[in-house]
């Protein structure tokens, strides 16, 4: 017997989609690996092809979030276990 996990990920693999599912997984977890200060003025849009799309409810936070960006990419792909965001676009809501 197989475990459906493994067959659902042999699947997805064969699909094509296994990256997307690390995409979305990945961007589940944004709120908790940049914290709370930053997870309240974000939102999470998507991750595609290594690019994440934020949400930012200030362009203030925009400015700063840019300075911290490459932190961010770090802190996130280490906390994943894997390098899932090679770019972070930021855009107003």
């Amino acid at each position: 017997p197989v475990h459906i996990s493994r067959v659902l990920s042999l699947v997805l693999k064969k699909k094509g989609l296994a990256r997307g599912m690390e995409e979305y997984n990945a961007l589940s977890q944004w709120h908790r690996i940049v914290g709370e200060q930053i997870s309240r003025h974000t939102n999470p849009v998507l991750i595609k092809k290594g690019r994440a799309i934020i949400e930012v409810d200030d362009s203030v936070w925009i400015n700063e979030l840019s300075f911290l960006k490459n932190k961010i990419i770090e802190k996130f792909n280490t906390s994943i276990g894997k390098t899932i965001i090679k770019d972070i676009s930021f855009r107003l809501k």
